[in-house]
């Protein structure tokens, strides 16, 4: 069922990038489409739970049914978070929609604490609202194989826009979704947004080349996935990178009349920015 979804979100999410964002070659689609395979690959096609649960069988009551599993210690000390703040924060999120409520408040926390205002639990984000299809367990794997794939997706798409072959750019996308900050920081909140700097950069470099209303709209459809993502450090950290490298793509690619003020003559009819070809 996870493999299934996986799968139908992927196919669905490629096509609608090679549609309306960067064309791409079938091979290039199956091959983003495989990249997370390589470490959610098992437990996608098992059926079974990618991330740092394991880790519960180390506290009472559950430390006695671990010989079961044969569990003596849990696969990464450092996955505590997962199990212990964002597997019970998506829970939480479940039993309030589960009751046709806003996820506002969890009861479960201290005496009550705040839910979605704390942005972390992220309950808007894209990747967790198709993953209620699934048990919360299953939807762990489901959201880290999504996260692989949007990093390659993304940073594939910024390659070629910046005009590298498909090769290069596919290239590029295993060296960013496999880089060690993605793949041990899987299933953290804080990842999710900071596989979106790609696409933000993507979108500030054609708001800086175009200025026409599809770029503008890419690059608010990335800063609204930012903020829904939810990790409000991370996001500050990928808007300040979005704006120093917007800054860096203006100097050089300046508005046409701040040329022609600096002497500069303006582009003919049919002209305007371009960006390099393959």
């Amino acid at each position: 069922m996870t493999l299934l979804l996986y799968l139908a979100v992927a196919a669905a999410t490629l096509f609608a990038w090679n549609r309306w964002m960067t064309p791409l070659s079938r091979g290039a689609a199956i091959v983003l489409i495989l990249l997370p395979f390589l470490f959610v690959g098992p437990a996608l096609i098992t059926n079974r739970v990618y991330g740092g649960y394991d880790m519960l069988f180390l506290s009472q009551p559950w430390s006695d049914y671990s010989a079961d599993y044969g569990l003596k210690l849990p696969h990464n000390w450092y996955l505590l978070d997962q199990v212990l703040a964002l597997a019970p924060w998506q829970h939480q999120v479940r039993q309030a929609l589960a009751q046709h409520e806003w996820p506002l408040w969890n009861p479960g926390m201290n005496s009550g604490d705040i839910l979605a205002a704390s942005m972390q639990v992220a309950p808007y984000n894209p990747l967790n609202l198709i993953a209620l299809l699934l048990p919360l367990d299953l939807a762990a794997t489901f959201n880290a194989a999504m996260v692989f794939l949007l990093a390659g997706l993304f940073t594939f798409a910024y390659a070629r826009e910046l005009g590298c072959s498909e090769g290069a750019s596919l290239i590029a996308a295993a060296g960013f979704a496999f880089s060690g900050g993605v793949v041990f920081w899987v299933g953290w909140t804080h990842l999710g947004s900071w596989t979106l700097l790609p696409f933000v950069m993507l979108a500030v470099r054609r708001v800086v080349r175009a200025r026409d209303v599809a770029s503008f709209s890419q690059l608010t459809i990335a800063f609204v996935l930012l903020i829904l993502f939810g990790h409000p450090e991370t996001m500050l950290h990928v808007a300040v990178i979005g704006t120093a490298y917007g800054i860096f793509e203006l100097v050089g690619n300046p508005h046409p009349a701040l040329r022609y003020a600096q002497g500069h003559p303006l582009p003919q009819a049919g002209e305007g920015p371009s960006c390099p070809s393959p």
